[in-house]
């Protein structure tokens, strides 16, 4: 008895096409090897921070209207809306390769008048007769899957699938990201128009003043004409900055899927919220959880899956099938037991002359998946340097603003000292006016610091996959 199993089994490894020497694959890489690179970015004088992955990571920036912008953003955005429709599409394939793994039924009704050849092999009188032939059948059809084929699909269906879901997850971070970036930026925009709009009344009051002094001989020309042309510098300054409000707001309508015309519906930005404190540290793991890595990690799977099919192949398929029906040429005895028809056996399919189509197929496999491999190595070591570059970023905005504050403080005590040596008649009022243009032009500095610095953390946040930095308590 088992010399007789043995014979078949024989048989289909003789079948077998031979796999290519090259045919081994490398595993797929999921480890992260940045994560000294990142930590050396920790500054010990920057107070310690939690960070804690949320789909709502924005709203640790606690503000009510941007977070209301976001929502209203990723609720409209026809790019999600594409993106969730490839979800499903991808949901959708998986199923279909796990159905394609178990049992396939096929049923069939025809009712077929036909003539039978006198000369064929139904001889007179059945030959040269018309016949009315009705035929009911159910076929059952499965796979031996000996070498995973099936499940290797299943496994590259379940990577597209779940890939598809981080693509859709980084997208969704990506947005939120840029509505909040565009959000500073228009604010940043409107903040430092107000300020120049003071500073070029303060400037009309010095060409006022030194026309003043120049008809009652208290001075030349000179201080009046250098007054006009710094004017005329900053009015340009402020034409500047009336388009970049525009220009910002116009940026955050598209983000919202609004048009310019409807821009003016927008919430004006209030006050530049309160700064997070940065991490101690960015740790390694955080990056190796940002959906568009975690999207490449799918590909890598669906990848091998793939592989693992195309490598499958090479060895002879078996489909067990079975059918069983009615058939006959009466209709009156169709439906009697004498009309039963059926069959049932194995299919086998050998795949010993399909060699170079094989091989082709598996190595277009190969290098799909180093492909996706070398994606994935790419997409982290970008990520890596987006957080490196926003953490240093972000950094180095922190000691700008606390250097740009102190000089602030400095620039409002000598307004201040000045304002009381004009009450006293020590100086001339043009003094008083260069002190309150320089302390205009420190807020100037000091606002668009700490603009840059709330837009550094945004992009840091975003770096690390979505993260809501808190102040540990």
């Amino acid at each position: 008895m088992k010399r007789l199993l043995a014979l078949p089994l024989a048989a289909l490894l003789a079948a077998c096409a031979p796999l290519p020497p090259e045919q081994q694959s490398v595993a797929p890489r999921t480890d992260v090897t940045v994560d000294k690179t990142i930590q050396g970015l920790a500054q010990k004088t920057q107070p310690a921070a939690q960070a804690q992955q949320s789909e709502r990571w924005w709203e640790a920036l606690h503000d009510p209207q941007l977070n209301q912008l976001i929502e209203t953003a990723l609720q409209h955005s026809p790019d999600l809306q594409v993106l969730q429709a490839r979800v499903a599409a991808a949901g959708q394939a998986e199923q279909l390769a796990r159905l394609n793994g178990q049992v396939h039924y096929d049923t069939n009704a025809s009712v077929i008048r036909q003539r039978y050849s006198e000369n064929g092999i139904f001889p007179p009188p059945i030959g040269g007769s018309v016949f009315t032939q009705d035929d009911i059948s159910l076929g059952m059809s499965y796979t031996l899957d000996f070498w995973g084929k099936n499940r290797a699909l299943v496994k590259a269906a379940v990577g597209e699938a779940r890939a598809a879901q981080a693509e859709q997850a980084a997208a969704r971070l990506n947005l939120a990201a840029l509505v909040a970036d565009a959000w500073y930026a228009w604010g940043d925009a409107q903040s430092q128009l107000r300020l120049a709009e003071q500073q070029v009344a303060l400037q009309q009051k010095q060409v006022e003043v030194a026309e003043t002094r120049f008809r009652h001989g208290l001075d030349t020309a000179l201080p009046g004409l250098a007054a006009r042309q710094a004017l005329q510098r900053q009015q340009d300054g402020l034409q500047q900055l009336t388009y970049q409000t525009r220009a910002d707001r116009y940026r955050l309508a598209a983000l919202l899927g609004l048009s310019p015309d409807q821009s003016d519906s927008l919430p004006e930005p209030q006050e530049t919220p309160a700064l997070l404190p940065l991490p101690a540290h960015v740790p390694a793991d955080w990056l190796a959880q940002r959906p568009d890595v975690q999207a490449q990690l799918w590909r890598v799977q669906a990848a091998q899956g793939q592989v693992d099919a195309s490598k499958a192949d090479f060895y002879p398929n078996i489909d067990l099938k079975l059918l069983v029906g009615l058939e006959s040429i009466d209709a009156s005895k169709w439906l009697t037991p004498s009309s039963r028809m059926g069959s049932v056996g194995p299919a086998i399919h050998l795949p010993l002359l399909n060699v170079q189509t094989l091989r082709a197929r598996l190595g277009q496999s190969q290098a799909d998946y180093r492909a996706a491999v070398a994606s994935y190595d790419a997409t982290l070591l970008q990520a890596a340097r987006q957080a490196v570059d926003s953490y240093a970023l972000a950094s180095s905005l922190d000691q700008r603003s606390k250097m740009q504050q102190a000089a602030m403080d400095e620039a409002e005590k000598t307004r201040a000292v000045q304002a009381l040596r004009l009450q006293k008649g020590l100086i001339a009022e043009t003094q008083l006016l260069d002190a309150e243009q320089a302390a205009l032009s420190q807020q100037q500095q000091l606002v668009t610091t700490r603009t840059a610095r709330m837009r550094a953390q945004v992009a840091l946040m975003q770096a690390v996959g979505g993260r809501a930095f808190r102040s540990e308590p």
